[in-house]
């Protein structure tokens, strides 16, 4: 009856691990190459955008985003060299906080200097449910979208973007 009852125990807590964990927020990356992307995400997800940057030189990237991105940080890791005023990578984390369509753009440049077109841009968008971590739901399914594609046999329900 003891063993019964300890197999019984172990798979309801294995059970309840399982739900746990699909409750979870997801973690999604996203860099250089993803610029002008578009994601789909849930509420409490979490968006790491990586992207060079050498502050030394007086280049800053400076980084907005619409009121459901909640910053998390911003920090700065500098390149493993010895050197001085070496270049680094920019981490930001954003947590997914309001539905809808949420974005966040960027401009390198020297912030005592004018705007200029010739400054390089950064631009990612996020297609959010409004659901709580759970099953997946919208034509990129947790996952990065990439504009220009898609369409019959696809399984997606826009001609501008495929999942991958």
């Amino acid at each position: 009856m003891k063993k019964a009852t300890s197999l019984l125990a172990v798979a309801l807590l294995a059970g309840l691990l399982c739900m746990v964990s699909a409750c979870m927020a997801s973690e999604i990356n996203a860099g250089e190459g993803d610029n002008g992307r578009v994601v789909s995400a849930r509420t409490s997800d979490v968006i790491v955008v990586s992207l060079p940057e050498n502050p030394s030189t007086g280049y800053l990237w400076d980084m907005k985003a619409t009121p459901g991105l909640m910053l998390v940080s911003n920090t700065f890791v500098r390149s493993p060299t010895k050197y001085i005023g070496g270049a680094g990578t920019r981490i930001w984390r954003y947590q997914v906080a309001g539905a809808g369509t949420q974005s966040m753009t960027g401009s390198y440049h020297r912030p005592w200097l004018p705007a200029s077109p010739t400054d390089r841009k950064y631009s990612f968008s996020v297609q959010v449910d409004g659901q709580t971590p759970a099953t997946p739901t919208g034509s990129c399914p947790y996952g990065i979208c990439k504009p220009g594609f898609g369409g019959s046999g696809t399984g997606l329900k826009s001609k501008s973007t495929i999942f991958f």
